[in-house]
């Protein structure tokens, strides 16, 4: 009784009692944490540690719905940052960067398109990660990419307010005019939105470091800005913009039938053939 009390006592069974998995359990997918359970402690959790914050959500192996929820508040997120930054309180630049009437096209990208853009990027990833020695699955690439998507959505927000607050004081400060100092600002959501997919990344493709991924991934996002800024972002978007007005009045059907047109007899009156 003596040595099993003393057992009972002794500081290595306490603390192999208060490191038993008490606060987890298994459910139908995978191990689930019970402390700090929360979407927001959550989110704080991952701001400090992405990587361990990565980690318990591969842990939990979550479902394809709950990951589409990720993306799509961070489409919302984006949607409404763009609003800010175009149409509520756009500075002087956004008016060389965006055509008025390119303006309502990205705003449906965002909510239709940059779903299956986020998916796409997430398969491209997987792939250039496989190449480079990663070893998580595509399910897991997926979760690590929509999941520093959703960790990252408030800090392109936070931009969008800094951006839209030098719009509103740059007639009272011709200073805010700069392009030198209102471009950077319109970028600079995409630093934490790079930085935290690629931590999870990271952590889903096994990788011991970061900074390779945060490097490789800043390198892509630098190029294509670069790209973007130099050959127009406007002339990117108005030419898609071409298109999808063309489809539309050369494949939609005439609203009412009308009398053969003056031009072409032989066919019916089109607005796109008049």
């Amino acid at each position: 009784m003596t040595e099993l009390s003393a057992d009972l006592e002794s500081p290595d069974l306490a603390q192999s009692k208060s490191s038993a998995p008490a606060s987890e359990f298994q459910g139908a997918r995978g191990t689930y944490q019970l402390s700090r359970s929360g979407l927001g402690q959550r989110w704080v959790d991952a701001i400090t540690d992405m990587r361990a914050s990565t980690a318990r959500l591969l842990r939990e192996k979550p479902g394809e719905g709950r990951l589409l929820f990720y993306v799509l508040v961070s489409d919302m997120v984006f949607f409404i940052s763009w609003t800010l930054k175009t149409l509520v309180a756009p500075a002087s630049v956004a008016g060389s960067m965006l055509s008025p009437d390119a303006i309502p096209l990205l705003m449906i990208a965002a909510l239709m398109l940059r779903t299956g853009a986020m998916y796409a990027l997430s398969g491209l990833i997987w792939g250039a990660s496989r190449i480079a020695g990663g070893t998580g699955t595509w399910a897991e690439t997926r979760a690590g990419t929509f999941w520093g998507a959703f960790v990252s959505a408030p800090f392109g927000l936070l931009a969008a307010v800094l951006a839209a607050s030098i719009g509103l004081w740059e007639p009272n400060f011709p200073a805010l005019a700069n392009p030198y100092l209102q471009l950077p600002v319109y970028w600079l959501g995409l630093i934490p939105f790079v930085y935290y997919i690629s931590a999870g990344i990271a952590q889903a493709q096994g990788f011991r470091m970061t900074a390779p991924t945060f490097m490789a991934m800043s390198a892509v996002a630098i190029g294509l800005t670069v790209v973007t800024l130099l050959y127009g972002i406007k002339d990117v978007i108005g030419r898609s913009h071409l298109w999808v007005s063309f489809y539309l009045l050369r494949c939609a059907p005439s609203p009412s039938p009308r009398p053969p047109c003056a031009v072409c007899s032989t066919r019916p009156w089109r607005p796109s053939m008049c």
